[in-house]
């Protein structure tokens, strides 16, 4: 996953209902199988200052709780 900043474009600032240029934090990702081969793409928008974000990432094999 790739987290980067983004300006709210027309679309997307209708949609999430904030004016155009509003800053916002995209997460651009690509899920694959353990064989490497992509199975989903996404790309979400959230606005910057109304979220708070924790990671945990696990590679292809790792078992937990």
């Amino acid at each position: 996953a790739r987290l980067t900043p983004w300006n709210a474009d027309g679309e997307v600032a209708r949609r999430l209902d904030v004016p155009r240029g509003t800053l916002l934090l995209t997460i651009d990702q690509v899920d694959r199988t353990s064989d490497g081969i992509p199975v989903l793409v996404s790309r979400e928008h959230y606005v910057a200052d109304a979220f708070t974000f924790t990671l945990l990432r696990r590679g292809p094999g790792e078992e937990g709780s």
